[in-house]
């Protein structure tokens, strides 16, 4: 009698269910239809309305405006100190001796070059006739001409101050200054020896000072006088006052520079300050900001929100969280902000970037395309950077709030 066989398909089928089973827990772990993909997450801004400038960059430094050394007129030994810093240099004023001989200054608008004498004409003659009479000699007609007026008052004068009475005006005795001068600097004291050319003395107004700043031949061409600029000081917590532009040097400063070089060809810009701060102090240096162009009232967005060429602008706008391309007529650009004058209104949301979360990809260790290093999110900025230099230099410029 032959025995029946066990019947084990159902082991089997017991089997594969387990296997099934595992096969799906396998399936699931290695990224089956759990969650839908996320979309592609973007960084945005806001359009708004403001003022923008384009501005050139130079470095300054502070120099006293109209100042002057003072140089002894005679040869000798100083013998005697009759001045001081910070004294307001008026007509007529003694200021050192040279050889027991009193040096005197005369304002005036000219510099004296030469003897002065009956008959002599001209504005150093208007100069010595002019500080007679605000010292109580009268020349007559402050004219310029040297006549019997200004002899018997000269002569007056050099009585009183126990001179030789000459009625001629010896410029070994003479120096002249800016009127309402004052003593800056003095760099004489008695027992030095003195020349002409000798620096006695540096002369001019205090508080009244200019930055001398330095501008690129890539710059210099966008300056012209009467432009704003804005000045900060490297010390003072960084100090920050307004001025023009008061003059840019037609011709570069010495220079080896070639064409084709690397050499930066430099020129001299002056600015003078509308008013000073209180800190500010001759041979401090700073960073200049002129501005070279400006927009008030218009639309702005990040330079990096605009795509496309210089021809054919385009901006990301944001609708219902989608991001939509419109074409734009951009205006003035920096290299951090565009002025949208038509295609965007202020308030609305544009694309500056695409955030991704992707894993780097096998062997590649700055994260690719899709991510940093370890899979950190990466930020990729819309393409195009309308407003940025060719390359992405360091194009100049910038907002005014």
């Amino acid at each position: 009698m032959s025995r029946a066989r066990p019947r084990r398909w159902p082991v089997v089928a017991a089997c594969v269910v387990v296997l099934t089973a595992a096969g799906a827990g396998a399936w699931v772990l290695l990224g089956g239809p759990s969650e839908a993909e996320e979309g592609p997450q973007y960084t945005t801004a806001q359009a708004r309305k403001g003022n923008l400038a384009d501005t050139v960059e130079a470095s300054f430094t502070l120099a006293r405006a109209g100042s002057a050394e003072l140089t002894s007129p005679a040869s000798g030994t100083v013998t005697k100190v009759r001045t001081k810093e910070g004294a307001k240099l008026g007509p007529l004023t003694p200021l050192f001796d040279v050889n027991g001989v009193t040096i005197r200054g005369i304002p005036s608008v000219v510099p004296l070059y030469r003897d002065l004498a009956e008959g002599d004409e001209g504005e150093d003659v208007k100069a010595l006739q002019r500080a007679l009479a605000i010292t109580g000699y009268d020349p007559g007609d402050v004219d310029g001409d040297f006549g019997d007026g200004t002899v018997e008052a000269l002569t007056d004068w050099q009585e009183a101050n126990g001179l030789d009475e000459t009625g001629k005006l010896a410029l070994a005795g003479f120096v002249s200054y800016t009127p309402g001068a004052t003593i800056l600097d003095l760099a004489v004291e008695v027992g030095a020896k003195a020349g002409p050319g000798t620096a006695v003395a540096t002369v001019g107004r205090p508080g009244t000072m200019v930055a001398e700043a330095q501008a690129s031949q890539l710059d210099v061409g966008q300056l012209k006088t009467g432009q704003a600029a804005r000045l900060t000081l490297d010390a003072d917590d960084g100090a920050a006052f307004d001025a023009r532009v008061t003059d840019v040097a037609e011709d570069a400063e010495a220079s080896d520079a070639s064409a084709g070089s690397n050499s930066v060809v430099q020129f001299a810009v002056e600015l003078t300050p509308v008013k000073l701060p209180a800190a500010a102090r001759a041979g401090m240096t700073g960073t200049a900001e002129v501005t070279v162009r400006s927009r008030t009232g218009v639309v702005i967005v990040p330079s990096a929100a605009v795509q496309g060429s210089d021809d054919t602008p385009t901006v990301q706008v944001m609708e219902n969280g989608t991001p939509v391309s419109r074409p734009v007529v951009a205006g003035l650009a920096t290299a951090s902000q565009t002025e949208i004058v038509t295609g965007v209104q202020a308030g609305e949301t544009v694309v500056t970037g695409t955030i991704s979360d992707a894993e780097p990809a096998e062997g590649d260790e700055t994260g690719g395309f899709g991510g940093g290093p370890g899979g950190a999110p990466v930020i990729r900025e819309a393409p195009g950077g309308f407003g940025g230099p060719p390359g992405g230099g360091g194009q100049r410029g910038g907002t005014r709030p």
